[in-house]
């Protein structure tokens, strides 16, 4: 194992080993790029850490998706055009400065608006002149994927509450400003002492219709659904404090005249649910996607493309080169390569010639299109039982509910004793009810409204940091309870492109050479051709210029492709040396100048964190559709009993055998469509990025980097983010319990509960910035190993 240091990648910020200057090959292409295309003061504006580039800078954009949906936007009378795109890979001020630069580049460039925090940008530009797939393409090269929006907004829901949080914000202090001058002192009885009660009536009432309604909704929505929510106790407590006010504003009973709290209490609430949605939507934007309505297919006879979802049997469509079949077809005309990676998770391409099927889920490798023959529809195909896999609900319930369900039958029962201690034995009702107003109203939740989120910021804050992006923060309360971990192999415990034995052939070969061998597999979808192009291109980054000027290429299916340029012939292809099986060849004018060998390329920390995690008394098995030998090849690599991993599995079998084996204990940590059944099944799920975009939407969290040391941080930091809500707990017990106390002897007045409710919120919150800080959670994990790596 390699020992980590202070060392950091050179483009990202990423640690790495104390010999390697790059994390990955996508670090290594992008720095020396941006070197050579002048960008230097990239990295002086850069703020932060960035994610690794990976294996998106190597990737073409769909670009014909792009295309059409520009296309599809209408210019103004002077022909610019304004259009909004998702934007994935920018995450500080440095990228969007890139951007632009590139931008101003093009012709029919106007100007644009990025959003990190959203995701976004907003090309404005004149459509006749402005090549929007060259712009696409050269981003991309830079590790930033452009694709359009969404059928549906990530972003809506953060939107939405930031726009809320304004109001409520505005609302909230006009009704504190209103209601301070009865609280240094103003009589009753002044003469505007009514209107400023009207007043402070009036907003506080416009601050329960725009912020209030949205956690009383969303709780009447988990009560008909039977879910004990966080937004339960928040709305009691609003309703409460409001219809309670009322009563005292009509009677008089100055007593209960909490507007002003109900305001306040409102704004904080909102803030922490809109940190918390940003949370996810900030680390959603790292991601990729896949969403199959945006997917397109050619039927034969009909002019316009259709998406996927409507295919239907019996049609015939044509498919490009890099496309995923939808359903499974009949090959038409000659032969072809598709990848059944994403289905078996085995890496070898297959050969389909005329009249086969080819599975759904198969990936078209052959430059060009396809024609084929649906023999079903899409409502009935692997794939889409694939993308309709959804996070099953804990049947359990959340730790976080059962500690909702204990608090709101506390709070009620001592309301209820309140009112009647006073009443039945006090005889005096009308004290009861304030007693019980006062314990429901500042017994607030805040460590759960305010603090929580906080919590879970700071925590996605580190993971960030280390490459790690979590999606669903309810997985804290099932992690606790994992004791199997599930890795698929393909893709998860080895990396998505393979390993080549001996890259420095590649600095022996003469400039024109590599140019040659570079126009061969720039846009060949081969796992052979792809690892050629990141090999050639981290190395010399100054090819790229030659994807402007790429020759036709001839592909012989199964033998390997050929070219003309430069006035020689170049060919690669299978080696029909014998005693080099499995190598490939690279050929100048008949004459053999290389020969390649490739593996797959394990993860450089796989058995070392298989190894901590059966250390920490967790039972580790491999499930692969790869063919059971390689399955027996791998857990032998990382010392696990034969009996832990099982090979040739279909993506319902992996689902059957979770259920059966690790329903309620199991995390599955996969990267393919053939894994999505197996999520449905599993308690907890993650996935390493790596550009597919399949189950990045479905999973608690994903990670970047070629290792799998963001698994162990999660682990890591479970602990430590455990005990930080333990103590912050303790400390809302402890408020609740004087607040209470004062409620149920009468001493609570409205001046008293403003006072105390902002303390506790700024008590809860910054013991949460202290216990979970960068500075001591590095400290805290520096001694954990893998706690620095990505």
């Amino acid at each position: 194992m390699n020992e980590v240091g202070d060392q950091k990648c050179r483009h990202c910020g990423t640690r790495v080993s104390k010999d390697e200057s790059f994390c990955c090959r996508g670090c290594e292409y992008v720095y020396h790029l941006i070197q050579d295309e002048g960008f230097e003061r990239f990295y002086e504006l850069r703020d932060r850490a960035l994610p690794p580039v990976g294996s998106k800078a190597f990737q073409d954009p769909e670009q014909k998706v792009l295309i059409e949906f520009w296309d599809s936007q209408t210019a103004g009378t002077s022909g610019v055009a304004c259009v909004d795109f998702e934007l994935k890979g920018i995450s500080c001020v440095g990228c969007v400065w890139l951007i632009e630069k590139v931008f101003s580049r093009y012709d029919g460039a106007v100007s644009l608006y990025i959003d990190p925090s959203r995701g976004t940008i907003e090309i404005e530009a004149r459509k006749e002149h402005f090549d929007l797939g060259a712009f696409a393409a050269e981003i991309q090269r830079f590790g930033y994927h452009l694709t359009p929006p969404g059928v549906e907004k990530a972003e809506a829901s953060s939107q939405n509450l930031q726009s809320r949080l304004g109001i409520c914000g505005f609302l909230a202090m006009n009704a504190m400003a209103f209601t301070l001058p009865f609280y240094l002192g103003m009589s009753p009885d002044d003469r505007l002492a009514p209107l400023l009660r009207v007043i402070v009536v009036i907003l506080s009432g416009f601050s329960l219709l725009v912020g209030g309604t949205y956690f009383i909704r969303r709780a009447i929505r988990a009560i008909r659904m039977g879910v004990m929510h966080i937004d339960l106790p928040i709305a009691l407590g609003i309703v409460v404090a409001y219809i309670g006010s009322l009563v005292g504003w009509a009677t008089g009973d100055h007593q209960l005249f909490y507007f002003d709290f109900v305001a306040i209490f409102i704004l904080l609430m909102l803030f922490g649910r809109w940190l918390q949605e940003r949370i996810v939507q900030q680390n959603s934007s790292y991601g990729m996607s896949v969403v199959p309505e945006q997917k397109k297919v050619r039927i034969l006879d009909q002019e316009e493309p259709v998406s996927v979802t409507s295919l239907q049997s019996g049609e015939s469509y044509e498919l490009d080169a890099g496309a995923w079949v939808p359903v499974d077809s009949r090959l038409r005309g000659e032969a072809a390569n598709f990848s059944l990676e994403s289905i078996n998770g085995e890496a070898d391409p297959k050969v389909f010639r005329e009249g086969e099927t080819v599975p759904s889920g198969a990936i078209a490798l052959n430059r060009g299109s396809w024609s084929l023959l649906a023999l079903e529809s899409w409502d009935v195909s692997l794939m889409k039982r694939l993308f309709e896999s959804q996070n099953s609900r804990d049947p359990h319930g959340t730790v976080m509910e059962r500690i909702l369900k204990t608090y709101i039958i506390v709070v009620l029962v001592l309301a209820v004793g309140g009112l009647l201690g006073w009443g039945v034995i006090g005889n005096n009702w009308i004290r009861g009810i304030q007693v019980a107003v006062s314990i429901l109203v500042v017994s607030c939740p805040c460590a759960i409204g305010l603090a929580y989120p906080r919590v879970n910021d700071l925590v996605a804050q580190w993971l960030r940091s280390r490459g790690v992006y979590v999606r669903m923060h309810e997985m804290w309360g099932r992690l606790a309870r994992i004791r199997k971990i599930i890795f698929d192999k393909t893709g998860t415990l080895t990396l998505e492109v393979l390993e080549m034995h001996e890259p420095a052939i590649l600095n022996e070969l003469a400039e024109e050479q590599r140019e040659g061998l570079f126009v061969l597999v720039a846009k060949n979808l081969h796992p052979v051709g792809r690892s050629l192009k990141e090999h050639l291109l981290a190395a010399y980054p100054g090819l790229s210029q030659l994807l402007n000027e790429l020759p036709e290429i001839h592909e012989r299916v199964g033998f390997g492709v050929e070219t003309q340029f430069s006035g020689n012939t170049w060919r690669l292809g299978k080696s029909s040396n014998s005693h080099q099986s499995g190598a490939t060849d690279f050929w100048m004018n008949e004459k053999r100048i290389a020969s390649f060998t490739f593996s797959d390329s394990v993860r450089t920390d796989s058995k070392e964190c298989v190894q901590w995690l059966e250390s920490k008394r967790m039972e580790v098995s491999v499930l692969s559709g790869d063919s059971p030998e390689k399955v027996m090849r791998m857990v032998g690599e990382l010392g696990l009993p034969k009996e832990r991993g099982l090979g040739g599995l279909s993506p319902a079998e992996k689902a059957e055998w979770i259920d059966q084996h690790a329903n309620s204990q199991g995390m599955m940590i996969g990267d393919g469509a053939n894994d999505a059944l197996a999520f449905e099944k599993a308690l907890c799920k993650a996935t390493p990025v790596i550009g597919r975009g399949v189950l990045e939407n479905q999973s608690d969290f994903f990670f970047l980097g070629k290792g799998l040391s963001g698994v162990l941080n999660v682990f890591q930091l479970m602990p430590l983010r455990h005990r930080a809500l333990a103590e912050i707990f303790a400390l809302t017990i402890l408020y609740n319990l004087i607040a209470v106390t004062v409620s149920m002897i009468g001493w609570m007045n409205p001046l008293l509960a403003a006072v105390l409710m902002p303390i506790s919120s700024i008590v809860t919150v910054s013991w949460a910035n202290f216990r979970l800080s960068k500075t001591r959670l590095d400290r805290d994990l520096s001694c954990e190993p893998f706690a620095t790596r990505s």
